[in-house]
């Protein structure tokens, strides 16, 4: 289907809206499992209804070949270039982000769905729905972002629940479980077109072997779980659900608790995204009878099979993006998804997230592994005068008086020694929350508050000095740049450089809100005569709304190397201009340019030379 444009208060999709974007060059929807969803359109300058796509306004389109369109609000709109703009937006349920929830508790997941409508601060257009049967105790203990409530933070809905959400209008639905198994084989050979694997799927564990030790020593150890799937290897997983029992369980509870905890963790299926783009089946006209078996949503159960790469197993699609204008997906993604919602709502306050490269992260990991599957050493209980344990302590030596490396574990945290049990603990995790470390590597981190010195990259090439205000954005060579947003998400403003020649030229630039330069300060660059000598020339220009440069004030030296300074002052391209100018030993002059575009010659001109010789021209005329 054609995308089409409603306005910003639009509540009901049943007509034609402001009309549809036929012209939309590109329509691309992307949606995650309890995560990312939104909208990116390549649209003509020319294109019917662009001067009302505005911020705001709401895009309704298909999500997915399988479910009917929904609406999507602009919160972006990029300047054309070629006479193609952007534009971005997030589904209406993002809109829950502005509305705040009162405090309340619940016992139940639909005890809390429904105070979340019960509870809204303001007037809300949106309902809640959930199959979920789960009880627990559920607080909102201060006001908070109904979208934050769903979740995202520790203590959300989704948190305490579980379940998978489906995005409808404005309604919220929370299933059990979203998706479905509908026989979808996604293979090699068939309708597998390309994969795209970012790491080996062989960690993955097959199976799970279930124990249980009670305060006496006594083991009760169930039979090997193994989870669904054709793999290559074997890999088992042993678990202590000994904290998950009251009373001593038997072997068949503790296999029905294995069961439970490989599907609720997914045990079995890639702990890595698999991207894969595949032929529909069911649209072409071979397969047209067994359509059916061949159509897949996000949070369905598929079979992805690819024998070169040891894939053979089932595994939930967390990732669809559909081509809206063809309507078909582009690609889907099954596996373990990178991002949930937490990521999205803390990606729509500040989009600045950026991970290690893979290289830095991988170095990191390897590193790790290095030194754990390389351990040689001792284990000590240390226990108090009546034979508790009061800690445990890891060894390089057999003896805590002589060792050197000491993992240190008790009740007040983590520590990590390099000399002896006494410590200095240069690394260690408290129980008061503190983390003390000499070097970590993350792949996202995200926080309320970081008190830093200095924040550099990764290769050294930028650097912000958080204590003396010293920002270093060279970019090593490269383009640096710093940009401002208006809010909106738009730029309002950035700093950056560009190349000319064998030099990087600076520039300060201001835009109104149609996303026109309105103020440019930068810095030009001309060459000496002989080549010898670079020069940079200061240049400050104010524009008006058609992009004129109606006030320009600029400084340069010519390829001699004389020093120019000029004003040139003008409403538009149509109207007079003044242009004051003074050289360097060549005297100076005030010229009011005619109205006829293309017309250099001044109608008027002041004058004096450097040697103190004045006059008037008018038209060219000396009097």
């Amino acid at each position: 289907m054609k995308p089409i444009l409603f306005p910003s208060t639009a509540t009901e999709f049943t007509t034609q809206g402001l009309g549809a974007l036929s012209d939309a060059i590109s329509c691309i929807v992307t949606e995650e499992r309890n995560g990312l969803y939104e909208l990116e359109m390549q649209y003509p300058q020319s294109g019917i209804h662009f001067s009302e796509i505005q911020n705001r306004c709401i895009i309704y389109a298909i999500p997915s070949p399988y479910r009917e369109a929904q609406p999507f609000r602009v919160y972006r709109i990029t300047r054309p270039i070629n006479g193609i703009a952007i534009i971005y937006a997030q589904h209406i349920s993002y809109d829950l982000a502005g509305i705040p929830v009162n405090p309340f508790t619940a016992g139940s997941a639909a005890e809390a769905l429904s105070g979340m409508a019960s509870h809204a601060a303001v007037e809300s257009p949106f309902s809640f729905w959930t199959d979920k049967s789960t009880t627990a105790n559920f607080s909102v203990l201060v006001p908070s972002a109904s979208r934050s409530v769903l979740g995202g933070v520790e203590g959300s809905i989704l948190d305490v629940y579980g379940g998978e959400y489906l995005f409808d209008k404005f309604l919220v639905r929370l299933y059990n479980q979203r998706g479905n198994d509908n026989g979808v084989v996604i293979r090699y050979g068939k309708n597998l077109t390309d994969v795209e694997q970012d790491a080996n799927i062989s960690s993955v564990a097959t199976g799970v072997l279930p124990y249980w030790v009670g305060a006496e020593g006594e083991l009760v150890q169930g039979n090997i779980v193994n989870v669904d799937g054709t793999f290559d290897f074997v890999r088992i997983m042993t678990i202590d659900f000994s904290s998950d029992f009251e009373n001593q369980p038997t072997a068949s509870e503790l296999e029905t608790r294995a069961m439970q905890y490989i599907k609720s963790n997914k045990i079995g299926v890639p702990s890595v995204s698999i991207s894969v783009s595949f032929v529909q089946l069911e649209q072409t006209e071979e397969y047209k009878d067994l359509a059916l078996l061949e159509k897949c949503d996000l949070c369905d159960t598929v079979t992805v099979q690819f024998e070169a790469l040891g894939i053979n197993a089932k595994a939930e699609i967390v990732r669809i993006i559909t081509d809206v204008l063809l309507e078909r997906y582009e690609s889907v993604e099954v596996g373990d998804i990178r991002a949930n919602i937490a990521y999205t709502i803390a990606d729509q306050q500040q989009k600045i997230e950026k991970a290690p490269t893979t290289s830095a992260m991988q170095k990191a990991i390897n590193n790790a592994t290095n030194w754990l599957t390389s351990a040689d050493g001792y284990v000590i209980a240390v226990k108090d005068d009546n034979g508790t344990w009061k800690e445990i302590l890891f060894l390089d030596t057999p003896s805590a008086e002589t060792a050197k490396n000491v993992l240190r574990i008790n009740t007040n945290g983590i520590g990590f020694s390099t000399n002896g049990v006494n410590g200095p603990y240069r690394n260690a995790w408290t129980i008061d929350g503190s983390l003390v470390a000499d070097f970590i590597t993350t792949g996202v981190l995200t926080a309320n508050l970081i008190k830093a010195g200095v924040l550099q990259s990764l290769n050294g090439a930028s650097s912000i000095n958080m204590e003396t205000g010293e920002a270093n954005l060279t970019g090593n060579g490269t383009f640096g740049s710093i940009k401002i947003g208006d809010g909106a998400g738009n730029i309002a403003g950035e700093i950056f450089a560009e190349k000319s020649g064998k030099t990087y030229l600076p520039y300060l630039r201001m835009y109104d809100e149609s996303g026109n330069t309105a103020l440019e300060l930068s810095m030009s660059g001309a060459l000496s005569s002989d080549g010898s000598s670079l020069y940079y020339n200061p240049n400050f220009k104010m524009f008006d709304d058609d992009g004129n440069i109606v006030f320009n004030v600029a400084s340069f030296r010519d390829q001699n190397g004389k020093q120019h300074s000029n004003l040139n002052l003008r409403t538009s391209n149509n109207d007079p201009s003044i242009m004051m100018s003074v050289s360097e030993g060549g005297g100076a002059r005030i010229d009011l340019m005619p109205p006829i575009i293309g017309t250099v010659s001044p109608a008027i001109s002041i004058g004096v030379n450097h040697d103190g010789v004045g006059g008037i021209t008018i038209n060219g005329r000396e009097i």
